[in-house]
């Protein structure tokens, strides 16, 4: 295939000593003495891996350095040829290896090659094969030989990818690729292996792997059923896949199955499902699993229904939805789609819609296997819609509520009212009657409209280059997570996008993997039970060396209930539940309700929400509080803050000197160290560190400081060490000032735009803090007297103005109700130190897709409110950007007041209740405007981002 492809764009000529020649013509420096070496290195597999190093700083602009290798490089030749070639050099026999470099395919070395004697070279072919159908993806020139070479050179997945992504454009698509060739598939002990049945999409080839792994010993029988009924042994395609990645684990019952969807089991409303579901997912799931699926989690039983929050949280943790969606052949409208979330974009997905609508074809019963509905031909009754159902089926979009896949009712009756086979149907069964079966529940949050995949995507013709997701596919070690690097580079020209950090996992089948170090809340299966205790019992382990430990029982949660007095006299809330009085969001959380403290208006006129919370005075004198925080006014601090008049002294924070009287002593070198604490425990929030003398550093410990030079540092120890002076704590920034102070959304004084940016907080207006914003999110009253506002980025936003602001910011926000005692006991348990809001803030960016948003927040003068706001990172913001950093939020805001594990998981997030959710929205750009050329787009993310205007409905 490269062959002709080279040969169509006239890059192929004769291999021959032309090096001195046109490697002449390189530009750059070192890519033309590159190109004079290259030539010189030993066999080809040795030239091959000095190409590849060479890649990394000799990119595809480089025409003329790329050309004069094609010419002159025998492995490139090779490749164009053959992309076995290569691997002549592993041949053992003489004559083997002459016929190999004759041969232009593996067909043509059979005779002279005994597969049996030439191991090597076979494995070799093979895994050049595979690159071959992997690295034809991209269109570059550079990128493909590149990306050949790294299945010669045999890379680990993680080192392709950073190869691969100095190179290639589509390397998500690769990747996929390159991660779904494995090894052939070999006979092993398929009863070892059951957790692999339960992630089987097709329901017979399920039940079937089930069956045959939980009541046969045979394996070659095992392995012969399963392929009559999944199809034939592909080890790319499942039940396969899994059975390779997977090593049997001999102790099966001592090994819980996944912690994330165990901790789904408490959402059970029945005392049977709730038991069948802990056996399940703990250490005894091969018992159990079977019983659990056909009582709980058939939806056509009434108690599976009743049980949907259970079943929806044990699909999110192992199923998480994940934005945008490329790469599908068949499914070719679900692509492009950089600002939707789908649970399972990938080729076999794609494959398996293709088998699923073919079979639709024939069987003319599409929909639903339980109700057997007949229609007419799908081929000429609206076959792109029944095509985009059965891609919805399989790639399964995430809706506004992520939840399995349902087809809205109104689809459903104009598909049916079209092409039903009424001739084949009982009389009773009337179009409405079959579509209320197939979709119970038809609000917007938990239904997906198909009719927008029967057309291509918005974004086809849109260049999408402006958002990446570097840990999709994960490009890191099975042991390891995934996290993206918003950090500054001492190198940008090399900067990785992501972080690959040592890992546990949550369990053998488990989705969900967290980092070393970090603390995790999971269920306490080590404790008893009973049906009749309404406290939920779990435990905070740490992660440590590749496990958990450490793991320490915290107080159980209460399911009780709260009662409601007051105009709602009467009225009972369950724990978990979220709900709105008046303008104020609620949750109830173990019979207490946390709720804002907002000023509501009396009737329908928003403008009286402009006064400040709790009554107090529009002043501004601002006060620290022990919590380190700083308040506009003391009224705040206490009223709202709840802060008594012993913890908070006059001034703003960050203007007095934590450092001043030594409190570190004689032996230790005391460094500003500012936080604000989600709680005042019995140890203060302290507001410094203190930096031993004369001891050696640990450079492991990361807890990162910039020097006034731009020189970032592990922690301020190796900062102090080499003599260098703290302008401020966190990463170093870049397209920022240095140079002035900033007033922040929270409040504070920052001493430039670096130091608000790095510690987490978008900048308000220009020069010190001085005057109190406003706290509605209206700006009907105007601007702060005085402050004068930054243009708006990108122009086309209308933003929101965040609790206590002057100037309004491009950005989704998140109010997060949370309990201060909640914190307390989770900071107790870690033994760290008060829980910091910037400690929150760093987990919810780690779980951000997007390389280009990221998290920003701040404690709100309201007692228990963390106000989260996630917006663009990049110098110059485009809409596309506003849009996802918009989708980001909305799954954090489900996340949250789910109590997902995906998030809930990690012990710093755990006082999280709710997380209600505000999106700007665009405004349309005139025909004279710079981006006029672009409309179309502008007006789909218009409606898009109006449609994220959300309220939040009572529950």
């Amino acid at each position: 295939m490269i062959v002709y492809i080279l040969l169509s764009i006239g890059l192929i000529s004769h291999v021959s000593c032309k090096a001195p020649q046109c490697c002449s013509t390189v530009k750059n420096e070192e890519c033309r003495t590159a190109c004079f070496t290259l030539t010189t290195a030993g066999n080809q597999r040795e030239q091959m891996e000095h190409l590849l190093d060479v890649s990394k700083s000799c990119h595809g602009d480089q025409i003329e350095f790329w050309q004069c290798v094609n010419q002159t490089v025998q492995v490139v030749h090779s490749l164009a040829v053959w992309s076995g070639r290569p691997c002549c050099d592993l041949a053992k026999n003489r004559v083997c290896e002459q016929a190999c470099r004759e041969a232009k395919s593996q067909s043509e070395i059979k005779k002279a090659c005994m597969e049996s004697l030439e191991t090597h070279l076979y494995e070799c072919v093979k895994k050049q094969r595979e690159g071959e159908i992997c690295c034809s993806t991209d269109e570059d020139y550079s990128c493909r030989i590149t990306c050949q070479g790294t299945f010669l050179a045999n890379y680990n997945r993680k080192n392709q990818r950073h190869t691969l992504r100095t190179q290639c454009r589509s390397t998500n698509t690769i990747m996929q690729c390159v991660i779904s060739n494995v090894e052939d598939f070999k006979v092993i002990k398929l009863i070892d292996h059951l957790p692999c049945c339960y992630q089987i999409e097709n329901q017979r080839c399920r039940e079937t792997c089930e069956r045959t792994l939980s009541t046969m010993t045979d394996q070659y029988k095992i392995a012969g059923e399963l392929e009559n009924i999944c199809g034939p042994i592909f080890p790319q395609h499942p039940p396969w896949s899994c059975f390779l990645s997977q090593p049997p684990h001999k102790k099966v019952e001592e090994i819980t199955m996944d912690y994330a969807r165990l901790q789904c089991c408490s959402k059970a409303s029945n005392d049977r499902c709730r038991t069948l579901c802990t056996s399940t997912y703990s250490s005894d799931w091969q018992s159990h699993y079977s019983e659990f699926q056909s009582s709980c989690q058939d939806l056509t039983l009434p108690v599976s229904r009743m049980e949907a929050p259970m079943l929806t949280c044990i699909t999110d943790a192992y199923e998480p939805c994940k934005l945008g969606c490329d790469g599908l052949d068949f499914c070719t409208n679900f692509n492009n789609r950089p600002t939707s979330l789908f649970r399972a974009c990938s080729k076999q997905s794609d494959n398996a819609a293709r088998a699923e609508f073919q079979s639709w074809l024939v069987t003319k019963r599409p929909l639903s296997p339980q109700l057997q509905i007949p229609v007419k031909d799908i081929n000429t009754c609206e076959p792109e819609m029944w095509k985009a159902i059965a891609c919805a089926m399989q790639v399964k979009p995430c809706g506004r509520k992520p939840a399995s896949f349902v087809i809205c009712r109104d689809d459903c009756e104009y598909l049916l009212n079209k092409c039903l086979n009424t001739s084949a149907i009982h009389p009773s069964q009337s179009v409405s009657h079959l579509c209320k079966l197939l979709s119970p529940d038809d609000t917007a949050r938990s239904c997906i409209s198909i009719k927008q995949f029967t057309e291509r995507s918005p974004f086809s013709d849109y260049s999408t280059t402006d958002l990446t997701t570097p840990c999709n596919p994960n490009p890191c070690d099975a042991d390891e997570v995934c996290w993206n690097n918003h950090r500054k580079c001492r190198h940008p020209e090399n900067c990785p996008a992501y972080v690959c950090h040592k890992a546990c996992s949550m369990g053998i089948d488990s989705a969900m993997a967290v980092p070393k170090h970090v603390y995790i809340r999971i269920p306490n299966t080590s404790v008893s039970d009973s049906k009749s205790d309404s406290c939920v019992k779990q435990q905070i382990c740490r992660c440590g060396n590749k496990k958990l430990e450490n793991c320490r029982s915290i107080p159980c949660t209460k399911q009780d209930k709260c009662h409601l007095g007051g105009a709602q006299g009467g009225i009972s809330k369950n724990h978990g539940e979220h709900f709105r009085i008046d303008c104020n969001f609620c949750i109830c959380h173990s019979g207490e309700l946390v709720c804002t403290k907002g000023r509501c208006p009396s009737g329908n006129d928003d403008s009286t929400l402009t006064g400040l919370s709790c009554d107090c005075p529009h002043n501004y004198h601002p006060v620290c509080g022990d919590n380190g925080k700083t308040y506009p006014n003391s009224c705040l601090a206490k009223r709202c803050g709840g802060l008594r008049t012993d913890q908070i002294r006059q001034g703003a924070c960050r203007l007095a000197d934590p450092c001043r009287e030594n409190p570190c002593g004689n032996s230790f070198r005391c460094l500003p160290k500012p936080q604000v604490c989600l709680h005042i425990a019995r140890e203060s929030c302290l507001q410094y560190e203190c930096v031993p003398h004369g001891v050696k550093c640990n450079a492991h410990y990361h807890d990162p400081v910039c020097d006034t030079e731009g020189t970032e540092h592990t922690n301020a120890c190796l900062l102090l060490k080499k003599g260098k002076t703290l302008a401020y704590r966190g990463h170093c920034q870049t397209h920022c000032s240095t140079t002035s102070p900033v007033c922040g959304h929270d409040g504070e004084t920052y001493t430039s735009q670096c130091q608000a940016l790095a510690a987490r907080v978008t900048v308000d207006y220009q020069g010190p803090c001085r005057v109190v914003g406003h706290f509605s999110g209206n700006m009907s009253s105007g601007p702060c007297p005085g402050v004068s506002c930054d243009p708006v980025l990108p122009p086309q936003c209308k933003p929101i103005l965040p609790p206590g602001a002057c100037c309004p910011v491009c950005a989704a926000e998140l109010r997060v109700l949370y309990k201060p005692e909640l914190a307390e006991m989770v900071s107790r348990e870690m033994m760290s130190g008060p829980l910091s809001v910037q400690q929150t803030v760093d987990i919810l960016s780690h779980n951000l897709e997007i390389l280009e948003c990221d998290v920003f927040g701040f404690l709100g003068v309201d007692q228990s409110e963390v106000v989260i706001l996630i917006k663009p990172v990049t110098a110059t913001p485009t809409m596309l950007q506003v849009q996802a950093c918009i989708r980001e939020a909305e799954r954090i805001e489900y996340l949250v007041q789910t109590d997902s594990p995906l998030l809930k998981a990690y012990a710093t997030l755990t006082p999280f209740l709710l997380a209600p959710m505000r999106a700007p929205s665009t405004i349309a750009v005139s025909s004279s405007g710079a981006l006029n050329s672009s409309f179309p787009l502008l007006s789909v993310l218009i409606i898009l981002t109006l449609f994220t205007l959300r309220t939040f409905n009572s529950s």
